[in-house]
């Protein structure tokens, strides 16, 4: 037995190699073209993966036992375009079958996690068939947390582990699982940049909807608020938009109306995009109008005007408008608003 031939060893291997998955055998390079930051973009590039580190890739015949990998960290690059989405019959069907809202695509993707040759596809695989069976009529969220912990023990290192996080979050926080929604929330916030921009704001706002889960109202401020404070309105609008309007909320649900438009104030007072403002007089209006008397509907129509005219999102135009005519309705049967100004609020709605 010390002196077995090439074949015989092979020959002995082969019961051990038919018990090891696809998946334990490296991928192979994928085609694809990198769009760098600065200079000229990398094109016919061969990438055999890309990480929260960076990618790795060959120029030129990536076969060649001479090949040379080359890297190029996360800070030099803005993105990986893949130039083919590959033969994989069960990936392609997968495909076909998402594109006319197939049930079983899903199936099908999470088929292709164990057949097809390139990382970007195993992933987008992965990723695909945990948001179907998300997404799914009759909800799958165990298949979906199945697929997504598979995926996290084979690729830890992903480039698009915060979507991964996000989607598991989400399932968790839907099935009562507020630990377990909370922890992963939490590393979004602490990952920050190191996964993706938009990644600390997801995490923060994400922790906030745990403890609003609970109706835990104050907490949420609390937890809000010194966050806030640290962001700046000029340069990151999105996240100063986000958490004060949550703020604004949660200070309303607590009881605290008065000190959520204070914050409200401060939104549509600060420069922000106009939809942003929108939103901002639209919840003003809100809460001005629950008063329901001659000078709260008076001074709600003009916010909720405002925001009409200011311009937003659908939902929040829409509901901008229809404010706007509830309360148009209510002054021109309030007999204490005079008649010509009952005239010129019943016709101002048609204008917008």
């Amino acid at each position: 037995m010390k002196h077995l031939t090439h074949i015989a060893h092979i020959a002995l291997l082969l019961p051990l190699l038919a018990t090891i998955s696809p998946s334990a055998y490296a991928l192979e390079p994928a085609p694809a073209n990198i769009v760098l930051l600065e200079g000229k973009p990398i094109e016919g590039a061969w990438v055999e993966r890309e990480t929260l580190e960076g990618v790795f890739f060959f120029l030129g015949d990536w076969r060649s036992p001479q090949r040379v990998v080359v890297t190029r960290k996360r800070s030099q690059y803005d993105k990986v375009v893949y130039t083919s989405e590959g033969d994989d019959p069960n990936y392609l069907r997968a495909l076909a079958l998402a594109r006319d809202n197939k049930a079983d695509a899903p199936d099908f993707f999470k088929k292709a996690t164990g057949t097809a040759k390139w990382q970007w596809v195993v992933e987008d695989s992965y990723l695909r068939a945990a948001t179907g069976y998300a997404n799914a009529k009759e909800k799958k969220s165990d298949d979906a947390l199945a697929v997504l912990k598979e995926y996290v023990e084979k690729f830890p290192q992903s480039v698009r582990m915060a979507e991964v996080v996000t989607l598991r979050a989400g399932l968790l926080l839907a099935k009562g699982d507020k630990a377990g929604a909370a922890k992963d929330y939490a590393e979004m916030e602490k990952q920050g940049p190191a996964w993706s921009p938009g990644t600390w704001l997801t995490g923060v706002i994400g922790q906030r909807d745990v403890l609003v889960a609970d109706k835990k109202f104050t907490e949420a401020v609390d937890f809000l608020t010194p966050r806030w404070t640290k962001v700046k309105a000029e340069s990151e609008t999105e996240a100063f938009a986000a958490i004060g309007l949550a703020i604004a909320d949660d200070l309303k649900a607590a009881g605290k109306a008065e000190d959520g438009v204070t914050t409200l104030k401060k939104l549509y007072l600060a420069p922000l995009p106009s939809e942003v403002q929108s939103k901002a007089r639209l919840r003003h209006a809100r809460i001005l109008a629950e008063a329901n008397d001659t000078k709260g509907n008076l001074a709600a129509f003009d916010q909720a005007a405002i925001a009409a005219l200011l311009g937003a999102d659908d939902e929040t135009q829409a509901a901008a408008i229809k404010l706007v005519r509830d309360l148009a309705v209510k002054i021109d049967k309030d007999q204490t608003v005079s008649s010509e100004d009952r005239t010129a609020y019943r016709k101002y709605p048609s204008g917008l």
